[in-house]
Protein backbone atom coordinates (compact mmCIF):
# COMPACT_ATOMS: atom_id res chain seq x y z
CA UNK A 1 0.00 0.00 0.00
CA UNK A 2 2.73 2.44 0.96
CA UNK A 3 4.74 2.00 -2.24
CA UNK A 4 1.64 2.77 -4.31
CA UNK A 5 1.09 5.90 -2.22
CA UNK A 6 4.66 6.98 -2.93
CA UNK A 7 4.22 6.47 -6.66
CA UNK A 8 1.03 8.52 -6.66
CA UNK A 9 2.56 11.46 -4.83
CA UNK A 10 5.41 11.65 -7.30
CA UNK A 11 2.89 12.25 -10.06
CA UNK A 12 0.48 14.47 -8.17
CA UNK A 13 -0.08 18.18 -8.66
CA UNK A 14 1.22 18.78 -5.14
CA UNK A 15 4.78 18.56 -6.35
CA UNK A 16 3.98 21.02 -9.12
CA UNK A 17 2.92 23.60 -6.56
CA UNK A 18 -0.68 23.91 -7.71
CA UNK A 19 -1.91 23.25 -4.19
CA UNK A 20 -1.57 26.97 -3.57
CA UNK A 21 -5.20 28.03 -3.77
CA UNK A 22 -5.69 25.32 -6.35
CA UNK A 23 -8.91 24.05 -7.80
CA UNK A 24 -11.72 23.44 -5.35
CA UNK A 25 -12.04 20.13 -3.59
CA UNK A 26 -14.55 18.18 -5.65
CA UNK A 27 -17.81 17.08 -4.11
CA UNK A 28 -17.80 13.34 -3.64
CA UNK A 29 -21.11 11.53 -3.90
CA UNK A 30 -22.33 8.53 -1.92
CA UNK A 31 -21.31 9.16 1.65
CA UNK A 32 -21.82 7.04 4.77
CA UNK A 33 -22.63 8.27 8.28
CA UNK A 34 -19.31 7.78 10.05
CA UNK A 35 -17.59 11.01 10.98
CA UNK A 36 -19.23 14.41 10.88
CA UNK A 37 -21.99 13.54 8.54
CA UNK A 38 -21.49 11.59 5.39
CA UNK A 39 -18.23 10.38 3.88
CA UNK A 40 -17.77 7.98 1.00
CA UNK A 41 -16.60 4.48 1.85
CA UNK A 42 -13.48 5.12 -0.23
CA UNK A 43 -12.89 8.81 0.60
CA UNK A 44 -11.45 10.95 3.35
CA UNK A 45 -11.93 14.72 3.36
CA UNK A 46 -10.03 16.84 5.91
CA UNK A 47 -10.16 20.47 7.03
CA UNK A 48 -7.51 21.71 9.45
CA UNK A 49 -6.44 24.77 11.42
CA UNK A 50 -3.45 25.63 13.59
CA UNK A 51 -2.43 28.14 16.24
CA UNK A 52 -5.86 29.76 16.63
CA UNK A 53 -4.61 31.31 19.89
CA UNK A 54 -8.14 32.14 20.99
CA UNK A 55 -8.68 34.47 18.01
CA UNK A 56 -12.40 34.75 17.46
CA UNK A 57 -12.47 37.83 15.23
CA UNK A 58 -10.49 38.77 12.10
CA UNK A 59 -6.81 39.47 12.74
CA UNK A 60 -5.61 40.72 9.33
CA UNK A 61 -8.13 43.12 7.86
CA UNK A 62 -11.27 41.04 7.23
CA UNK A 63 -9.31 37.78 7.28
CA UNK A 64 -8.70 35.18 9.95
CA UNK A 65 -10.30 34.38 13.28
CA UNK A 66 -12.46 31.41 14.24
CA UNK A 67 -15.74 33.10 13.29
CA UNK A 68 -14.50 33.51 9.71
CA UNK A 69 -13.26 29.92 9.74
CA UNK A 70 -16.77 28.88 10.76
CA UNK A 71 -18.27 30.77 7.82
CA UNK A 72 -15.80 29.09 5.50
CA UNK A 73 -16.72 25.64 6.81
CA UNK A 74 -20.45 26.33 6.43
CA UNK A 75 -19.94 26.90 2.70
CA UNK A 76 -18.48 23.42 2.21
CA UNK A 77 -21.02 21.06 0.66
CA UNK A 78 -19.52 17.81 1.91
CA UNK A 79 -18.66 16.51 5.35
CA UNK A 80 -15.12 16.59 6.64
CA UNK A 81 -12.85 15.30 9.36
CA UNK A 82 -12.02 18.58 11.12
CA UNK A 83 -8.73 18.75 13.01
CA UNK A 84 -6.54 21.32 14.75
CA UNK A 85 -2.85 21.13 15.56
CA UNK A 86 -2.82 22.90 18.92
CA UNK A 87 -2.51 26.33 20.53
CA UNK A 88 -6.22 26.76 19.97
CA UNK A 89 -6.63 28.75 23.21
CA UNK A 90 -5.11 32.07 24.22
CA UNK A 91 -1.97 31.84 26.32
CA UNK A 92 -2.46 32.27 30.07
CA UNK A 93 -5.29 31.54 32.46
CA UNK A 94 -8.95 30.93 31.71
CA UNK A 95 -10.94 33.69 30.04
CA UNK A 96 -14.51 34.00 28.80
CA UNK A 97 -13.13 33.80 25.27
CA UNK A 98 -11.74 30.33 26.03
CA UNK A 99 -15.24 28.95 26.37
CA UNK A 100 -16.50 30.84 23.32
CA UNK A 101 -13.65 29.32 21.28
CA UNK A 102 -14.52 25.87 22.60
CA UNK A 103 -18.23 26.42 21.96
CA UNK A 104 -17.53 27.34 18.34
CA UNK A 105 -15.13 24.42 17.82
CA UNK A 106 -17.77 22.06 19.24
CA UNK A 107 -20.41 23.57 16.94
CA UNK A 108 -18.15 23.27 13.90
CA UNK A 109 -17.54 19.61 14.61
CA UNK A 110 -13.83 19.42 15.40
CA UNK A 111 -12.82 15.85 16.16
CA UNK A 112 -9.33 16.25 17.63
CA UNK A 113 -6.51 18.66 18.43
CA UNK A 114 -3.14 18.33 20.08
CA UNK A 115 -1.78 20.47 22.92
CA UNK A 116 0.40 23.54 22.47
CA UNK A 117 2.25 25.80 24.87
CA UNK A 118 -0.85 28.01 25.20
CA UNK A 119 -2.92 25.20 26.69
CA UNK A 120 -0.04 24.13 28.93
CA UNK A 121 0.54 27.73 30.10
CA UNK A 122 -2.76 27.51 31.99
CA UNK A 123 -1.33 24.94 34.34
CA UNK A 124 -2.66 21.42 34.82
CA UNK A 125 -5.50 22.34 37.16
CA UNK A 126 -7.02 24.98 34.88
CA UNK A 127 -6.54 22.83 31.78
CA UNK A 128 -8.33 19.96 33.52
CA UNK A 129 -11.18 22.32 34.48
CA UNK A 130 -12.05 23.12 30.86
CA UNK A 131 -12.03 19.52 29.64
CA UNK A 132 -15.75 18.86 30.36
CA UNK A 133 -16.60 21.62 27.86
CA UNK A 134 -14.76 19.89 25.00
CA UNK A 135 -16.67 17.69 22.56
CA UNK A 136 -13.45 16.88 20.71
CA UNK A 137 -10.44 14.81 21.74
CA UNK A 138 -7.04 16.01 22.93
CA UNK A 139 -4.27 13.75 21.64
CA UNK A 140 -0.62 13.74 22.59
CA UNK A 141 1.91 10.91 22.77
CA UNK A 142 4.94 12.57 24.41
CA UNK A 143 3.48 14.37 27.45
CA UNK A 144 3.00 12.44 30.68
CA UNK A 145 0.75 14.37 33.09
CA UNK A 146 0.81 13.94 36.86
CA UNK A 147 -2.76 15.31 37.07
CA UNK A 148 -5.13 12.32 37.16
CA UNK A 149 -7.84 13.91 35.01
CA UNK A 150 -5.39 14.98 32.31
CA UNK A 151 -3.56 11.66 32.23
CA UNK A 152 -6.85 9.80 31.70
CA UNK A 153 -8.51 12.25 29.27
CA UNK A 154 -5.58 13.20 27.00
CA UNK A 155 -4.98 10.18 24.79
CA UNK A 156 -1.85 9.08 22.91
CA UNK A 157 -4.04 8.34 19.89
CA UNK A 158 -7.60 7.87 18.70
CA UNK A 159 -9.01 5.76 15.88
CA UNK A 160 -11.85 6.86 13.59
CA UNK A 161 -13.50 5.24 10.61
CA UNK A 162 -14.35 7.00 7.37
CA UNK A 163 -16.39 4.39 5.56
CA UNK A 164 -13.99 1.49 5.03
CA UNK A 165 -10.93 3.60 5.85
CA UNK A 166 -9.47 3.15 9.35
CA UNK A 167 -7.73 6.33 10.52
CA UNK A 168 -5.28 6.63 13.40
CA UNK A 169 -4.63 10.11 14.83
CA UNK A 170 -1.88 11.04 17.26
CA UNK A 171 -0.38 14.31 18.43
CA UNK A 172 3.03 15.55 19.54
CA UNK A 173 4.76 18.69 20.72
CA UNK A 174 7.73 20.11 22.53
CA UNK A 175 7.69 23.04 24.90
CA UNK A 176 9.50 24.56 27.83
CA UNK A 177 9.33 22.41 30.97
CA UNK A 178 6.07 22.69 32.92
CA UNK A 179 5.56 21.57 36.49
CA UNK A 180 4.16 18.07 36.76
CA UNK A 181 4.55 17.22 33.05
CA UNK A 182 7.18 14.76 31.91
CA UNK A 183 8.10 15.37 28.26
CA UNK A 184 9.44 12.49 26.18
CA UNK A 185 11.58 12.82 23.05
CA UNK A 186 8.99 13.74 20.37
CA UNK A 187 10.20 11.81 17.34
CA UNK A 188 10.74 8.56 19.22
CA UNK A 189 7.31 8.84 20.87
CA UNK A 190 5.56 9.47 17.53
CA UNK A 191 7.31 6.61 15.79
CA UNK A 192 6.27 4.17 18.51
CA UNK A 193 2.61 5.20 18.32
CA UNK A 194 2.53 5.37 14.52
CA UNK A 195 4.00 1.87 14.30
CA UNK A 196 1.36 0.59 16.71
CA UNK A 197 -1.44 2.25 14.73
CA UNK A 198 -0.28 1.03 11.33
CA UNK A 199 1.10 -2.45 12.11
CA UNK A 200 -0.69 -3.63 15.26
CA UNK A 201 -4.04 -1.85 15.00
CA UNK A 202 -4.17 -2.09 11.18
CA UNK A 203 -4.95 1.55 10.45
CA UNK A 204 -4.98 2.37 6.75
CA UNK A 205 -4.00 5.99 7.29
CA UNK A 206 -2.03 7.66 10.11
CA UNK A 207 -2.18 11.39 10.88
CA UNK A 208 0.11 13.23 13.29
CA UNK A 209 -0.97 16.63 14.66
CA UNK A 210 2.01 18.74 15.69
CA UNK A 211 2.56 21.91 17.66
CA UNK A 212 6.27 22.50 17.86
CA UNK A 213 7.86 25.60 19.34
CA UNK A 214 9.92 28.13 17.39
CA UNK A 215 13.03 26.05 18.08
CA UNK A 216 12.88 24.74 14.53
CA UNK A 217 16.55 23.74 14.43
CA UNK A 218 15.77 20.83 16.75
CA UNK A 219 12.14 19.85 16.16
CA UNK A 220 9.90 20.75 13.25
CA UNK A 221 7.45 19.09 10.88
CA UNK A 222 10.00 18.48 8.13
CA UNK A 223 12.44 16.76 10.48
CA UNK A 224 9.63 14.69 11.97
CA UNK A 225 8.60 13.52 8.49
CA UNK A 226 12.22 12.58 7.72
CA UNK A 227 12.52 10.65 11.00
CA UNK A 228 9.17 8.86 10.64
CA UNK A 229 8.32 5.42 9.25
CA UNK A 230 4.54 4.97 9.43
CA UNK A 231 3.01 8.47 9.24
CA UNK A 232 1.00 9.33 6.13
CA UNK A 233 0.11 12.95 6.89
CA UNK A 234 1.55 15.59 9.23
CA UNK A 235 -0.75 18.50 10.08
CA UNK A 236 1.01 21.35 11.83
CA UNK A 237 1.77 25.02 11.75
CA UNK A 238 4.80 27.25 12.08
CA UNK A 239 4.01 29.69 14.95
CA UNK A 240 3.11 33.13 13.62
CA UNK A 241 3.51 32.16 9.98
CA UNK A 242 1.33 31.60 6.93
CA UNK A 243 2.80 28.75 4.90
CA UNK A 244 2.77 29.10 1.11
CA UNK A 245 2.82 25.44 0.15
CA UNK A 246 2.28 21.96 1.45
CA UNK A 247 5.22 19.70 0.68
CA UNK A 248 6.31 16.07 0.49
CA UNK A 249 9.23 14.63 2.48
CA UNK A 250 10.93 11.22 2.28
CA UNK A 251 10.70 9.22 5.49
CA UNK A 252 13.12 6.62 6.86
CA UNK A 253 11.70 4.00 4.50
CA UNK A 254 12.07 6.37 1.53
CA UNK A 255 8.30 6.75 1.25
CA UNK A 256 6.55 10.07 0.94
CA UNK A 257 4.92 11.96 3.82
CA UNK A 258 2.69 14.95 3.09
CA UNK A 259 3.13 17.97 5.40
CA UNK A 260 0.32 20.55 5.49
CA UNK A 261 0.57 23.58 7.77
CA UNK A 262 -2.37 25.95 8.22
CA UNK A 263 -1.85 29.67 8.83
CA UNK A 264 -1.92 30.88 12.43
CA UNK A 265 -5.01 32.52 13.99
CA UNK A 266 -7.28 31.04 11.34
CA UNK A 267 -5.91 33.12 8.47
CA UNK A 268 -5.72 30.08 6.21
CA UNK A 269 -7.29 26.62 6.40
CA UNK A 270 -5.89 23.44 4.90
CA UNK A 271 -8.24 21.31 2.81
CA UNK A 272 -7.46 17.79 1.63
CA UNK A 273 -9.47 15.08 -0.07
CA UNK A 274 -8.07 11.57 -0.39
CA UNK A 275 -9.75 8.84 -2.41
CA UNK A 276 -8.82 5.19 -1.88
CA UNK A 277 -9.22 2.13 -4.06
CA UNK A 278 -10.75 -1.20 -3.04
CA UNK A 279 -7.49 -2.17 -1.31
CA UNK A 280 -7.57 1.02 0.82
CA UNK A 281 -4.59 2.40 -1.10
CA UNK A 282 -4.57 6.08 -1.98
CA UNK A 283 -5.88 6.58 -5.50
CA UNK A 284 -6.03 10.37 -5.68
CA UNK A 285 -5.34 13.41 -3.55
CA UNK A 286 -6.38 17.06 -3.78
CA UNK A 287 -5.02 19.79 -1.54
CA UNK A 288 -5.45 23.54 -1.25
CA UNK A 289 -5.33 26.37 1.26
CA UNK A 290 -8.39 28.59 1.68
CA UNK A 291 -8.43 32.09 3.17
CA UNK A 292 -10.86 32.65 6.04
CA UNK A 293 -12.94 35.75 5.33
CA UNK A 294 -12.35 35.66 1.58
CA UNK A 295 -15.50 36.05 -0.48
CA UNK A 296 -16.53 32.87 -2.26
CA UNK A 297 -17.07 35.04 -5.34
CA UNK A 298 -13.50 36.39 -5.36
CA UNK A 299 -11.45 35.65 -8.45
CA UNK A 300 -8.42 33.38 -8.36
CA UNK A 301 -6.26 36.47 -8.97
CA UNK A 302 -7.75 38.20 -5.92
CA UNK A 303 -7.16 35.10 -3.80
CA UNK A 304 -3.53 34.95 -4.85
CA UNK A 305 -3.03 38.65 -4.12
CA UNK A 306 -4.47 38.32 -0.60
CA UNK A 307 -2.51 35.15 0.02
CA UNK A 308 0.72 36.89 -0.92
CA UNK A 309 -0.10 39.76 1.45
CA UNK A 310 -0.78 37.34 4.31
CA UNK A 311 2.47 35.47 3.78
CA UNK A 312 4.45 38.70 3.52
CA UNK A 313 2.92 40.15 6.69
CA UNK A 314 4.48 37.63 9.06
Amino acid sequence: MVSKRRSFLKNSSILAGSILLGSSVDSIAAFSKELNGTLASNALSILHTSGLSGSLNPVAGPFGGLKKVNQLFIRRDISHLILDSGNFLQEGGQTEDHFEVIRLMNKMGYRATTIGKNELSMGQEQLAAILPALNFELVNCNYNFSHTTLSSRIKPYIILNSGKIKIGITGVGNCSPIAGVQISEPFQAVNQIAKKLKRDLKCDFVICLTQFSKNTKTYNDKKLAEASEYIDLIIGGEPGKVIKNAYVVKNQKKYDVLVSQAGSKGKTVGELTYEFNQFNTIRSLKHKYSISGMSQYASLKQKHEVFQLLTAAV
